[in-house]
């Protein structure tokens, strides 16, 4: 077994990718952080003994506030490389695993980061088009906003104070949103229209892609694997 493993997230604030060594036998004996050296973000890693899992709370580029994931403890120590994603975007949020391979990663996701603020910054591009994969620095948000996004919808349990209860499983969420994004990029969303304007609202435990145009839509529950396996399935995804 690896007596060290290579972590990496990018702080939401400056903007730098974090890099960092977490010993696996340190982890077993308590919470372990990694903080940028701006000290404007910090991300934890605990090891859950009674469940054989490692908790992480990710910063996120994309959203105000972190996200939980929680994977398996053989996972943590043996993947060469093993990306969480933002649940709400798609965008790779963290990076676990061999050196090399991590720091390769980050390379390549600063480079999409680099590609997806020039497409934002496009003087042709129209601000409601890019509403299915927002941009990162639009939704940037301060703990002391008081924009209707962070303050709305507050009888929701995914709203609750604990980022731990805003979807019923993240990492089914963020798994589905990344197919659907790869059925987006490849043609195979569909609905009457000629040229389709798709929409995407996240829930707690499900995910609706509609059109802004015909109010073509559909539901998709994201609560299980058996939600993602049946998703990953289709040939494409029909809007009615």
């Amino acid at each position: 077994m690896k007596d060290k493993i290579t972590i990496a997230y990018r702080c939401p604030d400056c903007g730098v990718a974090m890099i960092g060594e977490i010993n696996i036998f340190a982890l077993m004996s308590g919470e372990t952080n990694l903080r940028c050296s701006c000290g404007e973000s910090v991300m934890t890693v605990n090891y859950l003994k009674s469940r054989d899992t490692v908790s992480l709370n990710v910063p996120c580029v994309a959203c105000p506030t972190s996200h939980p994931y929680q994977i398996s403890a053989s996972t943590f120590r043996n993947s060469e490389l093993f990306v969480l994603q933002c649940s709400a975007t798609g965008l790779d949020v963290c990076f676990i695993g061999d050196k090399a391979r991590v720091i390769k990663a980050v390379d390549d996701n600063t480079i999409e980061l680099q590609k997806l603020m020039e497409f934002a910054d496009n003087d042709s591009f129209e601000e409601e088009d890019f509403d299915l994969f927002h941009n990162f620095e639009e939704h940037e948000h301060h703990h002391d906003c008081d924009c209707e996004e962070c303050h709305s919808n507050s009888d929701n349990p995914h709203n609750s104070e604990n980022d731990e209860y805003e979807y019923a499983d993240a990492v089914v969420t963020s798994q589905m949103l990344f197919i659907i994004k790869e059925l987006h990029d490849t043609g195979k969303i569909k609905c009457n229209c000629a040229e389709s304007d798709f929409m995407i609202d996240v829930g707690f435990d499900t995910i609706e892609v509609s059109c802004d145009k015909c109010q073509a839509r559909r539901l998709l529950r994201s609560r299980t694997d058996a939600d993602i396996i049946a998703l990953a399935e289709l040939d494409e995804l029909i809007l009615e």
